[in-house]
């Protein structure tokens, strides 16, 4: 007998919402991709994805694991079912069990000049991304410190992990996510590891995988070659590098308001 969701989908779903599918095929393989919801019906989610993903899609058996992932502005939703059936780039998943439902925190958010540097993984499997970061962190946190000297204002990361040297830029920070200016244009959904390097007590490397948001053209740009402000949000950082994030930003805001009221 077919598990009914203990929740509504309608309540935390809608049509025409892109969603992220890791289906996960008898050879242990996963293929990950993003589709469309076009309706829902009772557990059952019809979707429709990209037409790259129409050769990957067609050697789905019926039965097989799916794990679908919403992240809507007000929550992350996450769903356990079974793959139904395929006809051309549509597809259904029927969903099993109880949504995943994370409510979103507001973070503060704050301007800040630090070095940051990001790389988009080849290969964009959450699973493998999830592996590759608890792999960085553990190298980071048993590994020496970067070595650093003083830049313009802020400090620069000499040597450090193959980067010759990471001068510091301006980015909106905040225990959710980072916005960037980068040289290149990320579609939405695409994962992106980041090492960020902050000033707390002792140097911190904040290790953190995050999902693109949006990344918009700067038209106004005085630069010779194109930027593009991209926004991303944390969906893979430790409780406690969030919080020394969260206690950075708190000094960076207290220092800033005291040198305001001495002048």
């Amino acid at each position: 007998m077919t598990q009914k969701p203990s929740v509504d989908l309608k309540a935390h779903l809608r049509p025409d919402t892109q969603v992220r599918v890791a289906i996960h095929l008898p050879d242990n393989s996963i293929i990950d991709l993003y589709a469309m919801i076009v309706r829902i019906e009772d557990d059952l989610l019809h979707m429709e994805t990209f037409r790259s993903s129409k050769t990957q899609l067609a050697i789905v058996p019926h039965g097989a694991r799916v794990v679908v992932m919403s992240s809507e502005t007000w929550a992350f939703c996450r769903g356990e079912g079974i793959f139904e059936a395929a006809i051309d780039l549509n597809f259904a998943v029927r969903i099993r069990g109880e949504l995943e439902i994370q409510q979103r925190r507001e973070f503060f958010r704050m301007d800040v000049y630090i070095p940051v540097v990001y790389a988009v993984p080849a290969d964009q499997q959450m699973t493998t991304v999830e592996g590759m970061w608890k792999a960085r962190r553990m190298m980071t946190e048993s590994g020496p410190p970067p070595r650093t000297i003083p830049w313009q204002g802020s400090f620069k990361i000499l040597n450090w992990n193959d980067h010759p040297n990471i001068d510091p830029c301006r980015v909106n920070l905040s225990g959710g996510g980072i916005r960037i200016k980068i040289p290149e244009q990320l579609t939405p959904g695409t994962l992106v590891d980041l090492d960020i390097f902050l000033p707390a007590t002792t140097l911190r490397v904040i290790s953190a995988v995050g999902s693109v948001i949006r990344s918009t053209e700067v038209l106004l740009n005085l630069e010779p070659n194109p930027s593009y402000v991209t926004a991303m949000e944390f969906i893979h950082l430790s409780t406690k590098d969030r919080e020394i994030i969260i206690s950075y930003l708190f000094n960076e805001q207290r220092n800033s308001l005291r040198i305001q009221n001495e002048i």
